[in-house]
């Protein structure tokens, strides 16, 4: 059976044969399986997520578990430190700037080079890299480009950009939302494995390969040159073009003969045995019928714009590897595939020479449980069997499908679910804060300057560079780092 790039290789497996009469689906079964509708649930608007929000705090004890007491206290935590009259506000515009930390039990935990961050200064790096975010998606830029069709967030840690940019969209512009809107997991180190490369779990080189030592983190130069002796297989990519189209297994069987939709109907994807003693350690085999009958069917993207989102750069190998992935899956050369990094870190040289970020967005690493706080879990195969198996319909069809690159499904108004919610809930008042001239904003790369400037200077803000005068921005953004 073939490997998947999300496959750890612990034992073997034997694949037994598949026909036309092996089946999971009783034929009074069938019918369900072609009725129930795909739903992707982490999918959600604003008033979704604060409906979670509301539902979560209504949860009782008798739920079997209980919430954080920091995130219980800041419900009730003021959003300012000090609350101050519009007049004084206009005497002294540096006073609004006075954000209460307790408000924010997740973000007021951002450091950068090991050190904590004051909460007005990551709100306003949130905020600045979210409307660079959304200016790259709309393409209202300097010089303007064209709007992106489609958006893809990379998981898990950039779903919680999603977020960001959901709650803030009519901020920043009047452009409408993408047409489409996906998740997609890339782990480089699972892929730079699929290509034959011998690294370690942090993604470095065991051994010397071409020009790059051992030791070493292995890079995009690598993976490309590794792909040449071991190609992706079409299989996988089939599963990235399956994820990318809208109601995709329902198309892909309305495009098919009554002979076909036979067959796919009847088609098992469960029937294998395996020596593994977890089965979520390997992905179904997709038949060759079906990957061919995946890339007969159109995407809707070509032609169009796409924009990857990751949260955060170290070697870009996982944005050039994304990008390489979704360019294959669409398959057309006149599709714009453009990479955006939400996190602006510096970088500080190691001693071997590599490049160190000195700051990851808060939720990459938070002090929770890593899979937690993020809206989605990790990849587990074993589960996307389990939930076909007990429900099969197309959207679990689908999940065990692309399963590769998606995470489990985390129950959000649950306690594995709390850690996400309260981080939509701190995105929500920070928009909330914004909307309230209350947040300094650092400079933007790709968003409107002009417009920058003058949401400030409507707060009174003055661009001078004297640190003497208080309502100064070089003033005003050195006094967060006095605090």
């Amino acid at each position: 059976m073939e490997k998947f790039p999300h496959e750890i290789d612990q034992g073997s497996e034997v694949e037994v044969a598949n026909s036309a009469t092996e089946s999971l689906l009783d034929p009074g079964e069938t019918e369900g399986l072609l009725s129930d509708p795909e739903i992707d649930d982490a999918i959600m608007t604003r008033a979704q997520h604060r409906e979670l929000g509301d539902k979560i705090l209504n949860l009782q004890d008798n739920e079997g578990w209980k919430r954080q007491s920091t995130f219980v206290e800041a419900q009730n935590e003021p959003d300012y430190n000090t609350e101050v009259t519009a007049e004084q506000l206009l005497e002294h515009p540096e006073r609004r700037f006075d954000v209460n930390p307790d408000r924010f039990p997740i973000l007021r935990d951002q450091a950068i080079d090991n050190q904590r961050v004051n909460i007005n200064e990551t709100l306003g790096l949130l905020v600045q890299d979210t409307a660079d975010t959304i200016a790259r998606i709309t393409g209202e830029t300097d010089p303007p480009t064209r709007r992106s069709d489609a958006v893809i967030y990379l998981d898990k840690s950039a779903r919680p950009v999603s977020w960001l940019v959901n709650e803030l969209w009519e901020d920043f512009t009047q452009e409408p939302r993408p047409d489409i809107e996906e998740f997609m997991g890339i782990d480089r180190v699972n892929w730079f494995r699929a290509a034959g490369l011998d690294v370690d779990g942090n993604g470095n080189l065991n051994e010397d390969y071409g020009t790059s030592r051992k030791n070493r983190r292995a890079t995009y130069k690598d993976f490309k040159q590794a792909v040449e002796n071991h190609p992706i297989p079409r299989s996988d990519i089939a599963r990235a073009r399956l994820l990318l189209i809208p109601d995709g297994l329902r198309k892909l069987r309305d495009s098919m003969t009554e002979t076909e939709q036979t067959e796919f109907d009847s088609y098992n994807p469960l029937a294998f045995e395996s020596t593994k003693q977890d089965d979520s350690f390997s992905a179904p085999k997709l038949p060759d019928w079906l990957v061919e009958k995946i890339f007969a069917l159109p995407t809707g993207l070509e032609g169009k714009k796409v924009t990857i989102v990751d949260e955060v750069q170290s070697s870009g190998a996982t944005l050039e590897i994304a990008r390489d992935i979704v360019s294959k899956a669409i398959n057309d050369p006149k599709t714009e595939i453009i990479m955006h990094t939400f996190w602006r870190a510096d970088t500080r040289q190691t001693s071997d020479g590599e490049a160190q970020m000195l700051s990851t967005p808060v939720w990459y690493d938070h002090d929770v449980n890593p899979e937690l706080g993020k809206g989605i879990g990790d990849v587990d195969f074993g589960r996307a069997r389990e939930e076909f198996a007990n429900h099969p319909d197309l959207e679990n069809l689908r999940a065990l499908y692309i399963a590769p690159f998606r995470g489990r499904k985390l129950d959000l108004a649950g306690a594995e679910g709390e850690s996400s919610v309260e981080l939509m809930q701190e995105f929500q008042r920070l928009a909330q804060i914004y909307r309230e001239g209350r947040v300094l904003m650092t400079h933007p790369k790709y968003y409107d300057e002009e417009k920058w400037i003058e949401y400030h200077e409507d707060l009174g803000v003055e661009f001078v560079p004297d640190l003497k005068r208080k309502n100064s921005y070089v003033a005003i953004g050195d006094s967060f780092k006095n605090q």
